[in-house]
């Protein structure tokens, strides 16, 4: 009676000790949401229970959900969209990519992005790139934070972008908005506007 019980809890125990385990497992941060290709590595505490992104001096916790991590490369996948479409001459990307009522640092301030004479000005005097450009190469983002912790659908980042004539940084304000049924990072300011030519 005794040896058919413990056979009989052998596989509960067994069950119990794998369910454990599992736990411990899933309780390990995924290293991959790090966006790498945006520059932040991935490194954990010493016991490897919490995962940090760093790049430079920059490093952000990544909370259990990754919604800090996967915001940003939300943001990136945005800004290298947006980027690659003025590339290649496709203005469509403005309507998927940058909100109706943006505000876009020039030369001369701040401009509403339906200042469209202006926005075209801009694009062919400064977005300029090298043909066949590597458009991931284009852009680095940086200083990455949610504006209001209570509302992760709201994040300001600093944008370097590369052009044939100049090294552009301005500070930007993303938010996460429902376009055409789908959820994208969208461009809503940016300000802070430095051209150095190359």
């Amino acid at each position: 009676m005794a040896g058919a019980m413990k056979r009989s809890a052998a596989p509960a125990i067994a069950a119990i000790v794998l369910l454990m385990a599992s736990g411990f497992a899933s309780a390990v941060p995924d290293s991959t949401l790090c966006p790498f290709e945006l520059g932040y590595n991935p490194n954990f505490n010493a016991d490897g229970s919490a995962l940090f992104c760093t790049k430079g001096q920059e490093t952000f916790q990544v909370d259990e959900a990754g919604i800090l991590a996967r915001s940003l490369r939300g943001i990136g996948n945005s800004l290298r969209s947006l980027l690659g479409g003025i590339a290649d001459g496709d203005a469509t990307v403005f309507g998927r990519f940058v909100e109706a009522t943006a505000s876009i640092a020039l030369q001369d301030g701040p401009h509403s992005i339906s200042d469209t004479a202006a926005i075209a000005q801009f694009v062919a005097d400064v977005l300029v790139f090298p043909s066949g450009a590597d458009k991931s190469a284009l852009f680095q983002i940086s200083q990455y934070h949610f504006l209001d912790n209570n509302d992760p659908r709201v994040a300001s980042v600093h944008i370097t972008v590369y052009t044939a004539k100049y090294t552009l940084n301005a500070d930007s304000i993303w938010r996460f908005n429902l376009v055409n049924g789908a959820r994208v990072w969208q461009l809503q300011q940016t300000s802070n506007l430095v051209l150095v030519p190359v």
